[in-house]
């Protein structure tokens, strides 16, 4: 056991809010790749961190369903690591590591809170860092 030496009260605590949607500088700093929920598929986690401006060091996460029964799914994954590729002008990708380290602009949108999860920050699209206006 071990003594807090005060009284937590999570009623006191606030959630965090998600990064406002706009265009950010950012960075892919951490890629994985986990199975589906269903274990029937493969997710792109990425970590995008934000390095410039009011909202830097915020990380973005995002998941893109690389492999999933639903084509849909899949296409939409597809287009949106197309999408990057090209904003970090990687043409032929075999190590999402080729990703981290290189800037590019995301342009967000607040996600709205869902099945219990809190809205959240997620990419729109993708964009080259020459289109970045501070």
């Amino acid at each position: 056991m071990a003594m807090l030496g005060s009284i937590f009260k999570a009623e006191d605590v606030q959630e965090d809010q998600p990064v406002p949607a706009g265009e950010y500088l950012c960075q892919v700093v951490k890629s994985t790749i986990k199975p589906t929920k269903a274990g029937n598929g493969k997710r792109l986690i990425l970590n995008i961190k934000i390095i410039e401006g009011e909202y830097a060091n915020n990380v973005i996460f995002e998941s893109l369903n690389i492999e999933n029964p639903n084509p849909k799914a899949e296409q939409i994954a597809h287009r949106q690591l197309k999408q990057l590729c090209e904003a970090v002008e990687v043409t032929e990708l075999e190590d999402t590591a080729e990703l981290h380290g290189i800037d590019f602009v995301a342009k967000t949108k607040i996600q709205e809170a869902k099945d219990g999860w809190p809205a959240k920050c997620v990419v729109q699209t993708y964009m080259h860092a020459d289109c970045y206006d501070e």
